[in-house]
């Protein structure tokens, strides 16, 4: 799906709690296995949260500090293995904005990240952007640094039409929606079908990742998923769609397949 042009993409949500930030931790994981330079940057910097899947909780120099130009670009960044690196941000709520616009914030912002993502996407293959939720200053300009955008978003009706305004509003700002992830699937009756969600929405479901407690348990242990239970169900559905992105094929291992045959995901 991905091609030469595309290298910077933001993930965004219209809502907390769709999983954005586990989709970027994972994915930016997953990428790293298929031997991609991979950069995982935290333009959230209001409810920071990516640096704590990578047992970042209190990094010396932050993405923040680099934005209050305290901080060269380079000292906030975290190696997590050989080809992935990390750039958290603060979880600190100081604020050192001076009160300004939301139209002066968005145009503040994106002069940051043009300048700094001018020089990281010659350091790197791809670069996932972990955008704040909803359409504030910060969001709106992850999705203006951005060459596309990939949504996250729930089954469920509240979701679903907070999506719908979501791409209405990358539409607005000509930014490509290269497609939505369906995060936390339990497959009850009670959800909203995946057809229903493309027909409501116009723009395809590139992947279903299903509720999984093991990225609960990852999430406690610092760790993103797909390195903590690798062989979990939602391991499983992330080195499929990263193997999506990156047009090749992901290939289940012989456990990977025999679990999922005989049912055990959940003792995993």
């Amino acid at each position: 799906m991905l091609d030469k042009k595309i290298k910077v993409i933001a993930i965004v949500s219209p809502k907390g709690g769709a999983g954005k930030t586990t989709t970027t931790a994972n994915l930016g994981v997953v990428f790293s296995m298929y031997g991609k330079k991979t950069l995982v940057l935290d333009t959230n910097v209001t409810t920071a949260s990516l640096g704590l899947h990578f047992g970042l909780i209190n990094p010396p120099v932050t993405f923040k500090d680099v934005l209050d130009q305290n901080f060269h670009l380079s000292k906030a960044i975290y190696t997590y293995n050989a080809k992935l690196h990390v750039i958290p941000s603060a979880l600190s709520l100081e604020i050192k904005y001076k009160p300004l616009t939301l139209q002066d914030k968005i145009r503040k912002l994106t002069n940051h990240y043009d300048i700094l993502l001018t020089e990281l996407v010659k350091k790197y293959d791809i670069i996932l952007l972990d955008s704040a939720p909803g359409f504030n200053a910060e969001s709106i300009a992850a999705m203006l640094a951005s060459d596309g955008i990939i949504t996250v978003t729930n089954p469920d009706l509240p979701s679903v039409i907070a999506t719908t305004k979501s791409v209405e509003y990358a539409k607005l700002l000509k930014i490509p929606v290269l497609g939505i992830i369906l995060n936390r699937v339990k497959n009850k009756s009670y959800e909203l079908h995946k057809d229903e969600i493309e027909k409501a929405i116009g723009i395809k479901i590139i992947s279903e990742i299903p509720e999984d407690e093991n990225i609960s348990r990852a999430l406690a242990n610092k760790t993103p998923v797909v390195d903590f239970k690798s062989l979990s169900k939602a391991s499983t559905s992330y080195k499929e769609l990263g193997a999506l992105l990156l047009n090749t094929q992901y290939h289940k291992s012989f456990a990977e397949r025999t679990m999922r045959l005989i049912g055990i995901w959940k003792h995993l």
